[in-house]
């Protein structure tokens, strides 16, 4: 939905993302409530318009800006190879298009397109990756998502790698559906 909406800024608005983000640095209010409420009252944005800008904003000051950092110390304690894992199914993703949005957390890393579809958590010895999978997606390799908090998690299913050597056409297609879903 975000990018939707990112995507919609200029058509919708008469800006688009950079000209608003310029506009609060120069005139906005600091904290990002103040800046929706602004946003909407000054500007006659929704709601949903107002928050992505005022998000988009913030970036950079909180605790999530770096990626690279964030990455590191995600897999600062799992075995070495899972990151050349890692950089495999990323290569997988890449093939997908431009329109993946990565987002390393503390715990794992979310991707997204219209809404999250995936997700990869080094664990132990392993890299899991959580899908969002259409009903009839099986294979062998998927099992309930376990380590992303069961069914209410969002994914539907998850798939432990323990090498590079593991990211073969299944979980090429795997990450294809998933990718679909999004």
């Amino acid at each position: 939905m975000e990018l939707s909406i990112i995507r919609s800024l200029k058509a919708r608005t008469g800006r688009d993302l950079d000209e608003w983000l310029e506009l609060l640095a120069e005139r906005g209010p600091a904290s990002k409530r103040d800046r929706i409420t602004w946003l909407k009252e000054a500007y006659g944005l929704g709601h949903f318009q107002a928050r992505t800008i005022a998000t988009r904003a913030q970036e950079g000051t909180g605790p999530y800006d770096d990626e690279a950092a964030l990455l590191s110390s995600l897999f600062s304690h799992a075995d070495e190879h899972l990151l050349e894992t890692y950089e495999a199914v990323m290569h997988v993703l890449r093939e997908r298009g431009d329109d993946v949005r990565v987002a390393p957390l503390a715990t794992q890393v979310s991707f997204y397109r219209r809404r999250r579809f995936m997700a990869a958590k080094p664990l132990g010895n392993a890299l899991i990756l959580g899908f969002v999978l259409p009903e009839g997606h099986a294979n062998a390799r998927l099992v309930p998502p376990e380590a992303f908090g069961g069914p209410g998690s969002g994914f539907t299913v998850q798939m432990r790698l323990s090498s590079a050597w593991e990211v073969d056409t299944v979980v090429a297609s795997c990450i294809e559906a998933a990718y679909r879903m999004g």
